[in-house]
């Protein structure tokens, strides 16, 4: 068996709206996924780098979330130097027949040491352990760095894979470090078994099955590409009004947004709500919007913009009537025409006037009712013939 280290559309102008045909992309938070390693001597949680060894990380999480690792335990051990796993487990842990067994081997995975950020053999990394002369040849198996080991992981067999950092229980890591009798941690030569458990941490000087160092590694927090959750919906508008789109995504951490037009990117339409103040006619059209993370991004579906246009025409001053309805409101009606768009505003000193209502005529007479009308001492009202409908 093999378990060594060493040896181991068109182009339209927009008013409001400036189109640019190529946006850098801007930096993005790198998160990680976190996973703690539970020992008998405490936890260390670990996090890992998804973005920088994505196949690494893939690997070894498969066998996590595979529940391959079951019943694992450290394997090998050189205080200040390495502690090892990811190769064997005990079979029928706890029973009177337990034994030694081998992992599930998923298949060997490309060196990353080149790929992404360069990370280090350092205190507190985890690395993939390999076979000599092989750089290709990582698998199941890890170590974590019990010191500074750059100057010679990082240099032979390709360098060895850092997919991780330990980023809370360094003092577990440190315990390793310690090889008096006092610090509870033993090591024995059981080449008899297998020439990988040469240097076999135990926590007992008189060790059975239930002395390994076991550990189990559990998932805390995944990293994920971002999902979009609900899509910006399609909208009709009158022009001149604002128009508003609105997505919502999942994804772990820091999302960032691109809004696009007939497949032109906005400038500065970066959040996740997107207003155009003031639309006009060329500002139809498809509108999608790409959310992104440093795992990956996601597309919307097409949200449709309609302007509708009016056709502007003179008119004549037109009467406006009041009446009460009850004790409480008043009804406003004025002779109307069909399709025509009023506009009414109310003031309480004829100086200063707040925008009411706006609303589309459908008959001869135009009515609407104000509940405020006769609870207010003085309340004056106006209205403005707009515009007609298509």
């Amino acid at each position: 068996m093999n378990c060594q280290l060493l040896h181991s559309y068109r182009l339209r102008l927009i008013p409001g709206i400036l189109l640019l045909l190529t946006l850098l992309s801007p930096p993005i938070a790198q998160s990680q996924t976190i996973v703690q390693f539970k020992t008998p001597l405490g936890a260390m949680d670990v996090e890992l780098f998804d973005v920088d060894k994505p196949v690494t990380v893939a690997n070894f999480l498969n066998y996590v979330t595979n529940g391959i690792y079951k019943d694992m335990f450290f394997h090998r051990w050189q205080p200040g130097f390495v502690i090892q796993g990811g190769g064997f487990a005990v079979a029928r842990r706890g029973a009177t027949n337990a034994a030694f067994t081998l992992f599930k081997n998923l298949g060997t995975i490309t060196n990353e040491y080149a790929v992404g950020q360069k990370r280090s053999n350092v205190f507190g990394t985890i690395a993939m352990a390999k076979l000599g002369n092989d750089p290709n040849s990582a698998s199941s198996e890890w170590f974590f760095n019990l010191g500074d080991n750059a100057s010679n992981l990082d240099n032979q067999n390709g360098g060895f894979t850092v997919f991780g950092r330990v980023i809370a229980g360094t003092n577990v890591l440190q315990r390793f470090n310690k090889q008096d009798p006092q610090n509870g941690i033993f090591r024995i030569d059981l080449t008899s078994v297998t020439p990988a458990f040469a240097a076999l941490p135990i926590l007992s000087d008189n060790p059975t099955f239930k002395d390994l160092a076991f550990l189990d590694i559990v998932v805390v927090s995944r990293a994920s590409a971002p999902v979009i959750t609900s899509h910006p919906r399609s909208t009709q508008v009158i022009a001149g009004d604002p128009a508003e789109f609105a997505v919502s995504a999942s994804g772990t951490e820091t999302l960032l947004y691109q809004w696009s037009v007939n497949g032109l990117p906005i400038l500065n339409a970066t959040n996740a709500f997107l207003r155009l103040p003031q639309t006009a006619a060329a500002a139809a059209g498809r509108y999608t919007v790409r959310v992104l993370n440093a795992l990956g991004s996601a597309t919307s579906g097409e949200a449709l913009l309609d302007v509708r246009l009016f056709e502007k025409i003179p008119v004549q001053p037109f009467p406006i009537s009041l009446g009460a309805v009850n004790d409480r409101s008043i009804e406003i009606s004025i002779p109307g025409m069909d399709r025509a768009i009023y506009t009414f505003e109310t003031s309480a000193d004829l100086r200063l006037w707040d925008l009411w209502l706006r609303v589309t005529n459908t008959s001869g007479i135009l009515r609407v009712t104000d509940p405020r009308g006769s609870s207010s001492s003085s309340l004056f009202y106006r209205s403005q013939f707009t515009a007609f409908t298509e």
